[in-house]
């Protein structure tokens, strides 16, 4: 197994697991566990990826040996945080790999901070599939079924029909 590490960032301590060459002309591959994991997880990927790739592994923010955030525990937050320790390590560019969770904060990271992204992978992200609340499956249903309505308005109101018009 690779050794877990830590760096001190913002005065909290933040773990991760790191394997391959440090060599800045080779790619590098960020992968992010999903809730109440740990980089551990990714173990078994770790020696094939790191014949190729700069592989890091963080554990996030209150997961694993890393010190929990202080107030926001938003997707944001944990955006930023990956962000922080991204830069905490000099990595410029680099493939996110999210899993379940991790893969919504990948997500956020792409839209938050997309010049340090150079590819996005999710594996059983959360918030895709049948999961996602009922609002946003009513809101992407309307935009299927109501083509040409905006999604946003109301529906007509009933009116009195019209008498049919005499054929002449």
């Amino acid at each position: 197994m690779t050794d877990l590490s830590t760096i001190t960032v913002h005065g909290r301590r933040a773990a991760f697991r790191r394997t391959g060459p440090t060599d800045s002309r080779r790619p590098c591959i960020v992968l992010v566990h999903g809730i109440a994991g740990d980089s551990s997880e990714w173990e078994p990927v770790f020696t094939r990826l790191s014949e190729h790739y700069d592989v890091i592994a963080p554990d996030l923010a209150g997961h694993g040996d890393s010190t929990r955030l202080r107030g926001d525990h938003s997707i944001g937050a944990f955006a930023t945080w990956l962000r922080d320790v991204i830069e905490a390590l000099e990595i410029e560019r680099a493939t996110f790999v999210g899993h379940s969770l991790g893969g919504g904060v990948v997500m956020q990271f792409a839209y938050q901070f997309p010049d340090y992204v150079e590819r996005m992978v999710l594996v059983s992200s959360g918030g895709l599939g049948r999961e996602v609340s009922a609002h946003p499956r009513r809101i992407s249903s309307r935009r299927r079924v109501g083509a040409g309505r905006h999604r946003c308005s109301r529906p007509r109101r009933a009116t009195t029909p019209r008498p049919p018009r005499p054929r002449q």
